[in-house]
């Protein structure tokens, strides 16, 4: 009977402790999340290389500092800046040696069709965002009659016109103006008595201070400080590009409209009137799609940063950076644009 008993109590024991333990796994069940913490947005990407500007030059701030948003998006940070430039950078992502450039429209046109400087066609380039407007500026010494660049040609007026060098993105721009001025080569002009001048920024600056140069073409935003300095240290005046020649470029060859308000450089006592090349960031065809999206969005939720990067920013509009792409848009872009209501 004894022994019995104590078989009885020992199952008892038991079934309590089973219970019990029953009891626990529950309460551990239930004290569980009902679903685990959500996973980090950021996704893993290959290494990407971003062609800008030269290496001192605003167009690679401006490339670093989407790339630090655009990396926001991604695990470590695979986009970087690397200097480059508006007429190679599409050859450059063309061939692969990079996945995401900057140049201008006219830049894209060319390169397409195989011209200019591209010795071949390249037709695997597409648009993602339109940014700051880069503008030409021509200024001159006072004492010229002229106040427009259609007048100083036209009139055949010898002048010493500095320049940036031949393979400057500047200086082909320049060459699309005097090809519609009637000049094929712009050397053109020195069969009546006019001289080029070629140097780089730093150096038509110089050119102009002292006297060297009568006339500078530079492409700059506005406001930009070489050209302060320029007209702070000697007098002039900038030129306006309107009429027939304004209205060519405008309507066939990728550029816009811009007005240099009144006061923005010394001695500017009135608005001029100029055109303008919006820089455009462009990718290869084959980028990811969200990939594409992502720098996209980067680029269109963050305008107050990146004026903090350059001050033309201030002159971004969100809202227009489907404007003047000039070749067709990635479908990373695109999705973005359908979701902000920018396109259809």
């Amino acid at each position: 009977m004894k022994f019995k008993k104590n078989i009885s109590l020992f199952l008892i024991c038991m079934l309590t402790l089973s219970l019990f333990a029953g009891c626990t796994a529950n309460n551990q069940e239930a004290a569980e999340p009902a679903e685990a913490p959500a996973a980090s947005e950021e996704t893993k990407i290959d290494s990407m290389e971003y062609v800008s500007g030269g290496a001192t030059g605003s167009w690679i701030k401006i490339a670093a500092g989407i790339a630090e948003k655009a990396n926001g998006y991604f695990e470590g940070f695979p986009i970087s800046a690397t200097p480059g430039g508006s007429v190679q950078n599409p050859a450059v992502v063309a061939m692969g040696d990079a996945e995401i450039g900057m140049s201008y429209a006219p830049f894209f046109v060319m390169a397409e069709n195989g011209e200019g400087p591209y010795e071949k066609p390249s037709t695997n380039l597409r648009a993602v965002a339109s940014l700051t407007p880069t503008v030409l500026h021509f200024f001159a010494k006072n004492e010229i009659e002229a106040d427009s660049v259609s007048e100083l040609i036209e009139k055949e007026i010898p002048v010493t016109i500095g320049m940036p060098p031949n393979g400057a993105g500047s200086n082909y721009i320049a060459s699309i103006i005097f090809s519609e001025l009637g000049y094929d080569k712009i050397e053109g002009i020195e069969e009546y008595g006019s001289k080029i001048f070629y140097g780089d920024g730093g150096t038509l600056t110089d050119a102009w201070k002292d006297g060297h140069v009568d006339v500078d073409i530079m492409t700059y935003n506005v406001p930009s400080a070489p050209i302060q300095e320029s007209l702070t240290a000697r007098d002039g005046k900038l030129l306006n590009i309107d009429g027939d020649l304004a209205e060519v470029l405008i309507n066939e060859k990728g550029f816009e409209k811009y007005v240099i308000p009144a006061g923005t450089y010394p001695g500017q006592d009135e608005d001029v009137v100029t055109v303008s090349l919006k820089i455009v960031v462009f990718v290869r065809e084959d980028v990811p799609e969200d990939v594409v999206y992502n720098l996209t969005k980067a680029i269109y939720e963050n305008k107050s940063y990146y004026v903090g990067v350059h001050s033309s920013f201030e002159d971004f509009y969100p809202e227009n950076m489907i404007n003047g792409l000039a070749i067709g848009m990635h479908e990373g872009a695109a999705k973005f644009y359908k979701e902000v209501g920018l396109v259809k």
